[in-house]
């Protein structure tokens, strides 16, 4: 599946154009976020129908990705991996929920040495002031959150991953796979992707469980209400689940 910026379409309108004749789907994207999907009108959409023919389209695609990536996941050398060792990569989302759940202090006793790809800490710092802002800014520059360059954007497993993810959930899985490490992440997409691939994964509930379970948080409750407060959502299934494994 091909993907275009939408301001360089007028430039590659002729890409788009053959790209739709070959019979391929197009993926149209803005600021790096999936904007809109262009799927080639055929014999077969007439007569499979639009929902069927998007179906059999991103089925094909998607396990194309993953069976790329896996084989790329198998053939990782010794000689990629980053000096030193890491115990957990992780992406934006769930660094903001510790941070803003005062938990930062704690961070290295919950979650052992933690790195995260450049991408994910500019994607954490977007905006001066934010929630959390000022916790990850200062456990950057002091050293408790390791920082990794990123991996080139030409990179093809960087490349096939950001077909499905944000740049930042893409990143923090590739240094995963290349430190062998835990990835801690909360978006659904980002974690299944992951897992595909072999990735252990954690999120920032479970962190949330640790800590009470180590006696550093008394109430998870408490804290997960106050994650709601700044626009974080869970279904009332996962809080019930989680509040009983919390003793609450």
């Amino acid at each position: 599946m091909e993907t275009f910026g939408i301001r360089d379409l007028r430039q590659r309108s002729g890409d788009l154009t053959r790209t739709a004749e070959s019979g391929q789907m197009a993926l149209i994207t803005c600021r790096d976020k999936p904007l809109l999907l262009g799927i080639p009108f055929t014999e077969e959409l007439l007569e499979q129908g639009v929902a069927l023919n998007l179906a059999i389209h991103l089925h094909r695609v998607f396990l194309s990705l993953i069976t790329t990536l896996r084989i790329w996941t198998v053939t990782l050398k010794t000689s990629d991996k980053p000096s030193g060792t890491a115990q957990i990569i992780a992406d934006s989302s769930p660094l903001i929920a510790l941070a803003i759940s005062g938990l930062f202090i704690h961070l290295s006793d919950l979650c052992g040495e933690v790195w995260v790809p450049q991408q994910v800490l500019n994607e954490c710092l977007a905006k001066e002031g934010a929630p959390g802002f000022a916790e990850i800014q200062k456990s950057a520059k002091e050293g408790i959150i390791h920082v990794h360059p990123d991996i080139p954007e030409t990179d093809e497993m960087i490349s096939s991953l950001s077909r499905l993810l944000d740049p930042g959930e893409a990143q923090a899985i590739k240094l995963a796979l290349m430190y062998q490490s835990v990835l801690l992440i909360d978006e659904k997409s980002g974690r299944s992707t992951a897992r595909s691939l072999g990735i252990p994964v954690t999120g920032s509930l479970a962190v949330l469980l640790k800590a009470k379970k180590t006696g550093v948080i008394t109430s998870v409750k408490s804290v997960v209400e106050h994650l709601q407060l700044h626009n974080y959502r869970y279904s009332k299934a996962l809080i019930a689940q989680l509040l009983e494994k919390a003793g609450e």
